[in-house]
């Protein structure tokens, strides 16, 4: 593993926004690639739909199994050599994904996308808690996450229209070497940083040891997965709300998609701005980050929760907006304040939240469906989903309490 070097803070930024960022970018115009051209991958394999939900099912049961092996992995080998292996493994089962020769090699291919997919993220927390200070991160973290939720916003339209010009092999052939030069770029280019100023408050540092890590553990992973539910409803179940309640035709379910992603990204961006800006005045940045997480989560409960009761679909985008935005500032606040508790056990930290968020997201679509079929309308998926906000909420709030004891007492 290469040695960790201290890195002047321009250095710091640059890799950031030049490495960092374009890699989960990359990462989720890869993922949406297949989304987009599911109907001619369909027709090419001659899928039957069960079978096309099965290509989508394997990739994300690869991607959530191998979260913890993940963070393990980053924790043994660094960001910059695991994220290389990572981007030449999906970068490879992209570009092969169309020549795969029946639906068991297909899914095979899925797989490998899921497995190589999964130390992204672990490496990108961990490389950001490595270049920036505790001060700073929750910008870093903020432009990690606007990447990585544009990729779709960006690279479905773009996918979209290369569909039409060239052909389905040429698209992903296309992607693959795309995805091998960025490889390369972040070999030669990124270093494994020296963290600029480690965490030695004293709630740190018993956050970071056996017992301390452990309590925070079955709190924050627990909150992570309602997190993942509410954002994996808002993706994933509400398109389809949109078109069969609200009566919306395909094409302004995509503009209102569009638009409510992009709520996302911008809200990710802001809240970088806004707890650095807010960090001047409070001197325990991990009590305001938990605290944002608190109050951004109960607002997206609450505006889940209104959805229903509006009669206009363009109030309820709006309302949609304020939801998703709320997840996306407690995204940002939750994983600052994770790299500041997990301290040197951030990857490894990272895999089991992750898998928490990957699992609550996972449920949505069985939970649901599950509750539309028992109470007849859809009401009761948003009532299930406000719930799971305000959960996450009540978790993030034990986390603080449990924060200002154990900084009290150490």
């Amino acid at each position: 593993m290469q040695k960790d070097e201290f890195l002047a803070p321009r250095v710091r930024w640059i890799m950031l926004l030049a490495l960092l960022a374009p890699a989960n970018f990359l990462l989720a115009v890869d993922r949406a690639l297949v989304t987009v051209s599911a109907p001619l991958l369909q027709a090419k394999f001659d899928l039957s739909l069960s079978q096309l939900g099965m290509t989508f099912s394997v990739f994300y049961l690869a991607y959530a199994a191998m979260q913890v092996p993940a963070g393990m992995i980053v924790d043994r080998f660094g960001p910059r050599l695991s994220l290389f292996v990572a981007i030449i493994v999906w970068s490879a089962s992209t570009l092969v994904t169309p020549f795969a020769g029946s639906f068991i090699v297909l899914l095979v291919v899925r797989a490998i996308l899921g497995l190589g997919q999964a130390p992204d993220w672990p490496a990108s927390v961990v490389a950001s808690r490595r270049l920036f200070d505790a001060k700073d991160r929750p910008v870093a973290n903020s432009v990690l996450l606007c990447a990585l939720y544009g990729g779709p916003v960006i690279g479905a339209p773009l996918a979209g229209l290369l569909l039409k010009s060239i052909s389905l092999e040429g698209v992903f052939v296309l992607f693959g070497v795309l995805g091998f030069a960025f490889a390369l770029l972040w070999w030669l280019f990124y270093r494994d940083a020296s963290t600029p100023s480690p965490s030695t408050s004293r709630a740190t540092l018993l956050a970071t040891s056996k017992a301390g890590f452990s309590g925070y553990y079955w709190l924050i992973v627990p909150a992570y997965a309602c997190m993942g539910s509410v954002l994996g409803f808002y993706m994933a179940w509400f398109p389809t709300y949109l078109m069969k309640v609200r009566g919306l035709d395909i094409d302004t379910m995509g503009i209102y998609l569009g638009i409510n992603a992009g709520a996302l990204c911008v809200s990710a961006l802001v809240a970088g701005r806004v707890l650095l800006a807010l960090s001047k005045f409070v001197e325990d940045g991990i009590a305001l980050r938990i605290a944002t997480a608190v109050c951004a989560l109960a607002i997206a409960g609450v505006a889940t929760f209104s959805i229903p009761l509006v009669g206009s679909a363009a109030v309820g985008l709006a309302i949609s907006c304020v939801a998703v935005a709320g997840v996306g500032f407690a995204q940002v606040a939750a994983w600052s304040t994770i790299q500041d508790l997990a301290g040197e056990k951030t990857a490894r930290f990272t895999g089991f939240v992750s898998l928490g968020g990957n699992f609550g997201g996972a449920i949505v679509p069985l939970g649901s469906a599950a509750m539309i079929e028992r109470f007849g309308n859809w009401d009761s998926s948003f009532w299930m989903l406000g719930a799971a906000s305000v959960i996450g909420a009540t978790f993030w709030l034990i986390v603080g309490l449990k924060h200002r004891r154990v900084d009290a007492i150490v």
